[in-house]
Order: C-alpha cells, then structure tokens, then sequence
C-alpha cells in the first residue's frame, strides 16, 4: 500500500488556501516526487500551488485554471533540476468528508491515464471538515485499471506529515 508523505509547510499553505475560499470549494496541484522502497510507492508532497486567479469556485465544484498549473508544473521541475514534479490535484469538501465523489473518481482516473512519468498512477488530496477542523483524505489511482471500477469509493491511503 502506498504511504502519502505531506511536508508541514505544505499543510500550513493548504489550510490557507482553504481559508480563503471557505465555503466554496477550492484546490491546486501537488508537486513533489516518488520512489519506490520494497514494492511500496512513497510520495512525498514538498509543494503546492493554489487556484489561479481564473479558477471557478462554488459551494459543491472547482473548476482550476489549468494554464496555470501547468505553468507552475514547469516551472517547479526546471526550479528544481527536474527532481520533483506534477504529482497529482488537491481540493476541498467544506463542511463535508473528505470522501471522493464520483467525479473525483473520474478526475483522479483521467489524470493517472496521462502520467507516463508516474508509471501512469495519480495522486489527489481532499480536505474536508468545517472551517476549524481539518480532515484529509489521500487516493492514488492506477490509470490502467477498469473504468467500472470508478464507481467504487476509494480507500484512503495513510497520509503522513513531516517537517
């Protein structure tokens, strides 16, 4: 099972975000690497990215401005020496669970069916709860898996934190 790796400074710019745009739905993109250690996948979240300032938001949908995500998605690789990169979406549940949604489901397929770089897996964090309570959920999906089997909740994977 896969171990999901949030650094703090990254949790502290996720309840930020959040807290701007409470009660609307809000997200970004994670950005980070993996590795592999004994069969057993680690991402390791070091940044994120907010919004933009074209993103949609409302009380049960996010709609992100996605010229600049992948904008910020260069950029970050080239800052980096191309060690970390586009690791998967971010958003909230406000004053919800952080459960995925049919249409997170189809969101995180879709994206694991386009990264070649990830051995075509995704990763999406949701943060759910009311405005001073936090709750996280965190789902890989592997893009060549049946589509039917989106319709199935997804577990959540454990989700560490780390300064």
């Amino acid at each position: 099972m896969d171990i999901i790796w949030v650094a703090d400074s990254v949790r502290c710019d996720l309840l930020r975000h959040r807290s701007e745009f409470f009660p609307l739905e809000t997200g970004g993109i994670l950005l980070g690497y993996s590795i592999v250690e004994n069969d057993r996948y680690h991402w390791v979240v070091t940044s994120v990215t907010g919004p933009g300032k074209k993103a949609r938001h409302s009380r049960y949908r996010f709609a992100p401005e996605d010229k600049f995500h992948i904008q910020e998605a260069k950029r970050h690789y080239y800052h980096t020496g191309g060690t970390e990169y586009y690791l998967g979406d971010w958003h909230t549940h406000p004053n919800g669970s952080c459960v995925t949604s049919i249409l997170d489901r189809l969101t995180l397929y879709r994206n694991a069916r386009r990264a070649d770089h990830l051995q075509f897996r995704s990763l999406m964090l949701i943060i759910g709860g009311e405005i001073r309570t936090a709750t996280y959920g965190a789902y890989v999906e592997k893009g060549r898996q049946n589509l039917l089997r989106k319709l199935v909740a997804c577990q959540p994977l454990e989700l560490r934190f780390f300064q």
